[in-house]
C-alpha cells in the first residue's frame, strides 16, 4: 500500500529528530510541525485554482505541501502545484528532497502536475532587495505566489542583527524571526492570494 505524503513525512521527520540533539533544534529554532496541524493547516488553505503557486518559507522535511498534496488526493481535486520550498540545513535538505518526490509520484498518478524546487538560502537574506529601496522592490522577475503555508522557526534576536536591520521598519520591542519571515512572505503574495501559518 501507499503511503500517503503526510505519513511518508512524518516518518521522515522521526528520522531527523534521532539525528539533533535538543540543543541543535532550540538553537535552528527548529520544531517540526506535527501531522495534525499539518493537517488542518491544510484544511484553511484555498485551492481555488486548477494551477497553483505555492511558498513554504520553513519547510523541514515538507509535512505542510504533503499535508496539501494529500488533500488534493483525497477531494479528488484537479489542481496543480508548482512549489518553492526555502530550507538551508543540510541535514534536513535530502528527506526534503525524498518527501517532494513522494508528492510529486502521488499528484502524477491522480492527473495533477506537481513541480518544486528547493532552495537552499536563507530566506530573509534572499529577500533582503525587498526591503532596500522602493526601486528594488517587487519586480516582473520577483517571484510571487497564490499561497503561503508555512511553520517558520522560532528564536529571538536582537536589534542588531542583520535581519532586524533589514526589516528595520516593523522592528518593535524583542524581534523574533517567526514574525519576520511572516512579514517577507506577505511582501511575496500574490494579490487576492492569502497565507497560512502556524
Amino acid at each position: 500500500m501507499v503511503k500517503t505524503a503526510i505519513d511518508y513525512a512524518t516518518e521522515l521527520a522521526e528520522q531527523v529528530n534521532k539525528m539533533t540533539t535538543a540543543e541543535e533544534k532550540k538553537k535552528k529554532g527548529q520544531f517540526f510541525t506535527s501531522d495534525t496541524i499539518a493537517k488542518y493547516m491544510a484544511d484553511l488553505s484555498l485551492l481555488n485554482k486548477k494551477e497553483m503557486s505555492v511558498l513554504d518559507c520553513g519547510s523541514g522535511v515538507g509535512i505542510l505541501v504533503a499535508a496539501l498534496v494529500d488533500r488534493i488526493i483525497n477531494q479528488n481535486l484537479q489542481v496543480s502545484l508548482t512549489v518553492d520550498l526555502f530550507e538551508n540545513d543540510t541535514l534536513v535538505i535530502p528527506f526534503l528532497k525524498q518527501t517532494m518526490e513522494h508528492c510529486a509520484e502521488l499528484m502524477s498518478r491522480q492527473g495533477n502536475s506537481f513541480r518544486y524546487r528547493i532552495i537552499e538560502d536563507d530566506f530573509i537574506l534572499y529577500h533582503a532587495f525587498l526591503f532596500r529601496d522602493s526601486l528594488f522592490s517587487i519586480t516582473n522577475e520577483t517571484t510571487s505566489y497564490d499561497l503561503v503555508i508555512s511553520n517558520p522557526p522560532y528564536f529571538k534576536v536582537n536589534k542588531n542583527h542583520e535581519y532586524s536591520e533589514i526589516l528595520h521598519e516593523y522592528v518593535h520591542g524583542q524581534p523574533n524571526v517567526y514574525f519576520m519571515f511572516m512579514v517577507v512572505a506577505e511582501r511575496l503574495l500574490k494579490d487576492n492570494s492569502h497565507g497560512c501559518e502556524k
